[in-house]
């Protein structure tokens, strides 16, 4: 049913489904996306924290992106990331995504 909803979504992700995402653009209108890892997410309980998240990954996404990318950056710690640009589609290969991470897009 989702497929015949969004049969072309502007995002693809490959990776745990503990990964939570967001589509944005910065300040500057560059394109980002934000990954954010859930897989320790607190329960309701008396005692409502967490105290270890583990890192996930890889995680593959496809964006559709017009114009070929110059540079993709992974922030905050500008972790390589391998990426390709083919048809109007973005596809990057993001390592580990351990709280946060955001895939900026030159």
């Amino acid at each position: 049913m989702v497929k015949d909803l969004f049969p072309e979504p502007a995002v693809l992700v490959n990776g745990p489904s503990a990964i939570d995402i967001a589509l944005r653009t910065t300040k500057d209108g560059r394109p980002s996306l934000h990954l954010l890892n859930r897989s320790n997410l607190p329960l309701p309980d008396r005692y409502n924290f967490t105290d270890f998240i583990p890192a996930l990954g890889p995680v593959q996404v496809k964006m559709k992106i017009a114009a070929k990318p110059q540079k993709i950056t992974l922030v905050p710690d500008d972790t390589p990331v391998t990426w390709e640009w083919k048809d109007g589609r973005l596809t990057a290969t993001i390592p580990r995504v351990h709280i946060h991470s955001v895939l900026v897009i030159d």
